[in-house]
């Protein structure tokens, strides 16, 4: 028959938008529950896998969101308003983090003026660079994002949502 487990179970909070992590077969999620026991009611990253205890990610005061799992090494990108490398305040700017999970190791990948959203994680990224741009290869896996700032690496600082693209090996 048919079987139905329940990954989460918390009344003050809400998990949501779920993604497989196909190399670690870990469920990747956010929610604004105390799932470990601390604060609820901002959005916070989680990881569920079968043999480990749940993993909590973020604990900032701003929104984790956005959480995409690679399929080819152990790592998350998301999007955070928090300060997570800092005391985790908000800063109500969103900014763009990897997640290595073989290193535990965090990097904040961009720290732009503007908000940087939806990371896209790819394992197969061919460029080709645009007319008058400088060409750069980018190692897989590649963390594809909008961003609004101004100030990051290779703007020309005109405004409104541009197209980035990031290497994940820099942690």
């Amino acid at each position: 028959g048919q079987q139905l487990l329940r990954l989460t179970d918390a009344v003050d909070g809400d998990s949501i938008h779920p993604t497989i992590d196909e190399k670690t077969a870990s469920v990747v999620f956010e929610s604004t529950a105390s799932l470990r026991g601390g604060g609820s009611g901002v959005s916070q990253i989680f990881v569920y896998a079968q043999t480990l205890p749940l993993l909590q990610l973020t604990q900032g005061a701003g929104p984790s969101t956005h959480a995409m799992p690679t399929k080819i090494a152990a790592g998350i990108a998301f999007e955070s308003t928090a300060a997570l490398r800092g005391d985790g305040h908000d800063t109500g700017v969103s900014q763009i983090f990897w997640y290595d999970r073989r290193k535990s190791n965090l990097v904040q990948l961009t720290n732009g003026n503007g908000p940087s959203r939806r990371p896209w994680v790819t394992s197969k990224l061919r460029l080709k660079a645009a007319p008058g741009t400088v060409s750069v290869k980018v190692p897989p896996p590649a963390i594809v994002f909008e961003s609004e700032a101004t100030d990051l690496v290779g703007s020309s600082g005109v405004a409104g949502p541009q197209i980035y693209v990031a290497s994940t090996r820099l942690g």
